[in-house]
């Protein structure tokens, strides 16, 4: 529940971030300054290497990867926390099925 909480909450402050400041202020953030491109390219090393850790335990659960990696380009952490919070669900409803077995 943590990690879609999160999610949920990211979302809504994105959101008002949207409606305030539009919705390619970050692209201004991103490349006004060598600090900018920095924060950017090193969020987009940590998805990338989150992304290499989930991937194996995702498809283990049965989760199709492709249709996750456009929700994570498109929102950033937000869909990635949510692609976590999918795999604790599948996770736990797995071991709850096997332990009623």
């Amino acid at each position: 529940m943590l990690p879609a909480g999160l999610s949920l909450l990211f979302l809504v402050y994105s959101i008002q971030t949207i409606i305030a400041e539009g919705a390619l202020g970050f692209w201004t953030q991103h490349t006004s300054s060598l600090w900018g491109t920095q924060i950017w390219v090193d969020l987009l090393i940590a998805i990338g290497i989150g992304w290499y850790f989930i991937i194996p335990k995702a498809k283990k659960l049965g989760m199709r990867t492709m249709p996750w990696v456009f929700i994570i380009l498109a929102s950033g952490c937000i869909g990635f926390l949510v692609m976590l919070a999918r795999m604790f669900y599948l996770e736990e409803k797995r071991s709850v099925h096997e332990a009623a077995v």
